[in-house]
């Protein structure tokens, strides 16, 4: 007995939307149109549609299944290419998971990455709430265009933070960048800029600033500008005093 598209669908467990689409990619022979120019769908579209369902039920996409149904010889391989997506899959699967625990036992903000995670408290500690969604916003950019082969340098360059000897000393810091007072004298903003530039190049790693790629210069100059809009003029100086300095004395070596 012909059926319609819709009572074909709902015996085969699909909706119209999906026997359209099947259709569209040609899995699926469109039936010929009646007198009345509704589709006749026969037993034979309806098996069709339930095979191909029960592939994709596997993971075969949609566009292989022909090769599976239409006995072409091509069985094996596909089934071979599935077997190695789907193991791929559930290694990542597994991967993600093994993260997932990890940022559970430690705590560790889940939305930036384990590398830079560590240090982002450290960094912040002492700012105000708007400084520290500052520094946070640069170092998850900053670490983004960092080449994947230089992030081992990162790690490096960072890694004297978690000492609680300069973690506190960069603490001390950043109260004094918060608390500066916006009438503060030439003289105050250069000692906090001085003793910026004395805690960057004592106690962290020295790194080679000439050696950018296109999109870390242009991350820098985004930095640059966020801060220069968002933080107080005086607050504005001593950055820009500190920050001037040391990639001068960096460059120097």
């Amino acid at each position: 007995m012909p059926m319609r598209s819709a009572e074909a669908a709902r015996l085969a467990g699909v909706t119209p939307r999906t026997l359209r689409h099947y259709h569209q990619l040609g899995i699926v022979e469109e039936p010929p149109r009646a007198a009345n120019g509704y589709r006749e769908y026969s037993i034979e579209h309806v098996a069709r549609v339930i095979r191909v369902r029960r592939l994709a039920d596997l993971g075969v996409p949609l566009e292989s299944t022909p090769d599976l149904l239409d006995g072409d010889g091509g069985a094996e391989e596909a089934l071979e290419r599935l077997d190695d997506t789907l193991a791929e899959q559930i290694a990542l699967l597994e991967r993600r998971r093994a993260e997932l625990a990890e940022i559970r036992s430690s705590r560790r903000a889940p939305d930036l990455e384990a590398e830079i995670a560590p240090f982002v408290e450290v960094l912040t500690d002492g700012l105000t709430e708007e400084l520290a969604a500052l520094a946070t916003h640069e170092m998850v950019l900053g670490y983004q265009v960092t080449p994947e082969a230089q992030r081992g340098e990162y790690a490096r360059v960072m890694a004297p933070l978690l000492s609680p000897a300069v973690r506190a000393r960069l603490r001390a810091l950043n109260v004094r960048l918060s608390e500066i007072p916006d009438d503060a004298e030439p003289g105050v903003v250069d000692a906090l800029a001085r003793d910026i530039v004395r805690f960057n190049l004592d106690d962290l790693p020295r790194t080679d600033l000439r050696e950018q790629t296109a999109s870390q210069a242009l991350a820098l100059e985004a930095v640059d500008a966020y801060w220069a809009a968002r933080v107080r003029p005086v607050q504005r100086r001593v950055i820009a005093a500190a920050g001037a300095a040391v990639a001068e004395a960096m460059r120097e070596g």
